[in-house]
């Protein structure tokens, strides 16, 4: 059994064989069109939305709403059977109720929940979510938490290295001007300081 597993939600707009080859447990977004509800990356693609859009004449542009707490429970207890923490990392809780709903869901699991706002949107959150996951396998520590941290202050500790010129993730850099592995370290440094 792994000591981590990420879940994150289908609007970090991950790549299929990104999410099958770290193991990202991913939980759809809903999507509203004409009345119905579609979960994304499910019953709709990205592609069927943008078709939809270029070919409606009504006027009405698709809606979406985060995921039920049956939704994130499913993903968590598939998690759970594979590690012994969960990382769960999502858009921000400014743009989406889904960090929300997954600080609700994960008092209904046994495992461990660490829910993550990502403070992003799209695939900033996914490289986020990417990042943790490389990060989870190999080996970080993800239990009690950081002794010196009240509980529930929302940090998590995530020990890693990131890139070549040795900034550790608890200092801050200017993500406008790096690659995405550096937008994740931005990220995920926000909870350290």
């Amino acid at each position: 059994m792994r000591n981590v597993a990420i879940v994150t939600d289908s609007s970090a707009t991950l790549p299929a064989d990104v999410i099958e080859q770290h193991q990202i447990f991913v939980v759809p977004q809903l999507v509203h069109i004409d009345g119905q509800t579609y979960r994304d990356g499910v019953d709709m693609t990205p592609s069927d939305v943008y078709r939809y859009m270029a070919n409606t004449s009504n006027g009405q542009l698709p809606t979406t709403s985060a995921p039920s707490t049956d939704s994130l429970l499913r993903a968590y207890m598939q998690a759970a059977q594979e590690a012994e923490n969960i990382l769960s990392i999502h858009t921000s809780a400014e743009l989406s109720a889904t960090y929300q709903v997954a600080c609700l869901t994960r008092d209904l699991i046994d495992v461990p929940v660490h829910v993550l706002d990502s403070q992003t949107a799209a695939m900033c959150c996914g490289f986020a979510a990417l990042e943790a996951a490389r990060m989870a396998e190999s080996g970080p520590y993800i239990g009690a938490g950081d002794p010196a941290r009240p509980a529930g202050s929302g940090s998590i500790p995530l020990p890693a290295t990131l890139g070549s010129n040795g900034l550790s993730p608890s200092r801050r850099t200017r993500a406008g001007h790096r690659g995405a592995r550096w937008l994740c370290a931005q990220t995920l440094s926000d909870h350290y300081d």
